[in-house]
This record gives C-alpha cells, structure tokens and sequence, in this order.
C-alpha cells in the first residue's frame, strides 16, 4: 500500500502534484483533535476538552436543524436542508474556512518506503478510558497510528514502554481475542533476548482503519511499575534498518 504525507502545493515540482492526491474530507477524529488542541488550550484535562468539543458540535448540528447556517470550529459548516415534519430541518455537512483553505493549499504526496516511520497517535486504556495519559497495570490498552504493524517474529520490533528515568523497555504484547471482551488481563513479565521485558501473551492485528490507520489491543504488564514511560513502535517496512516512532506524549502508570 502506497504512503502518503501532507505537503504544500507551492513546495511541489509539476510532476509531483500529478502524483498528489487531493484531501478528502470524512468524519472528525475527535480522540485526535482533542491532541492537536490540547497545547493551545486554557483546559488542561483531556475529558473537558473533548466534552467542550462535542457540545459545540450538538449546538451547531441543532442551529442548522433550526433552519440556521452554523459552523463547528471553521472545520464544518452544518446547513440546511428541506424543512420536515416536525418543524426541523435536514442538515447537511461541509467543510468549513479551515478545512477549504487546507484544501486549497495542501495536498498527499507518496512517500519513499525508506522515509517510512511507524506513527503511534492514540493510546486508550480501556479500564479507565483514559487517552495518552494513564496507563493500568494488568489491563488492556489501543493503540491507534499509521505504519505501526511489526514483525511479531522479530524480537527487537513491536511495541514498547520505555522507562523515561532508568530507560529499561518493557516489551507489550497483542490481547488475544479468545475471550472478546475488555476485562483486565494479568501477566509475567520477563526477559527477552535483547535484555527488554516481554509479557508472555500475543493476539491477532485488527483490520486497518479507513484513513489508513492500523488499531491494535495491547497487554499491559501487571507488574509494570509505577512511573512515566515512553511509548516506541520499532519496525521495518521492507527494508532493513529498525524505525522507531514515538507517542507525542509520556505516558503514567500510576503505584
């Protein structure tokens, strides 16, 4: 599968824009835009954000229903349609200001397999729905991002928790799906050949996401202790010198 990158128009030669693709403009991540605005924003919770974001988008969505224009955050512009029954109006979406300028000015363009770089973006914990912030000994993770499958046969590739005080790695592995639910899962954690901590387990990789994103249920080791971690992908992509993408954010495993 081709890899693409965002680039501006203006950087690229003629034979490189017919080589673009255009954006396409699909439903709002807001697990990933809560992490782009987060830097900027006077709250600092993630929680807040995220519950700001999805009252702003209801109040739009419900003044367009109500036969007025609205726009969310000059991403979307929700209008109306055909009056129904009931008095409401249908409603549809299109991009906004933004959205259109960055439409206008940027496009994809490939990449080379050799400027591939696995893209860890989100981190879930599932016992406390937490997102790149905490992480529960002994329960269950997501991991979202472009580029991160690994060759589980490879003992330096795959996942990784990297202590940010001492540096010691601790290697997680892919939930099994045997038992298809998100219940804590325990585990050993030892030793593998390159000296960094592996959790005895594996499981299967989820299908690829839409936009391109790969979706993978990790173990979290119960005898993780507590402290700050950097979470690393480390992969070859047909190639083969050993990549390594970082979460943009340390990680807490609380004591």
């Amino acid at each position: 599968m081709p890899r693409y990158k965002l680039t501006k128009k203006d950087a690229l030669s003629e034979s490189a824009r017919a080589a673009a693709l255009p954006i396409a403009f699909d439903d709002i991540d807001l697990d990933l835009l809560v992490e782009l605005l987060l830097p900027q924003s006077e709250l600092r919770s993630r929680t807040q954000l995220r519950l700001r974001l999805e009252d702003d988008m209801a109040a739009a969505l419900e003044k367009a229903m109500r036969g007025e224009r609205a726009a969310f955050m000059d991403i979307y512009e929700y209008v109306p349609g055909e009056r129904q029954p009931g008095g409401v109006y249908s409603v549809t979406r299109e991009p906004g200001p933004l959205m259109r300028e960055i439409g206008e000015t940027h496009c994809f363009v490939p990449v080379e397999q050799d400027d591939v770089v696995p893209q860890p973006v989100l981190l879930r914990d599932l016992t406390t729905g937490a997102v790149n912030e905490l992480l529960t000994p002994g329960g269950v993770a997501v991991l979202r991002g472009f580029d991160i499958a690994w060759d589980a046969a490879a003992e330096d590739e795959g996942v990784f928790l990297v202590d940010v005080f001492d540096g010691t790695a601790f290697r997680l592995e892919e939930k099994s799906d045997e038992a298809n639910d998100d219940t804590a899962i325990g585990g050993d954690v030892g030793l593998d050949q390159n000296g960094c901590s592996k959790l005895s387990g594996g499981g299967k990789r989820e299908e690829a996401m839409k936009d391109g994103q790969i979706e993978v249920t990790l173990r979290i080791p119960s005898g993780l202790p507590a402290g700050a971690f950097r979470l690393e992908v480390r992969n070859r992509v047909a190639r083969a010198p050993l990549q390594v993408g970082r979460l943009a954010v340390e990680v807490r495993v609380a004591g």
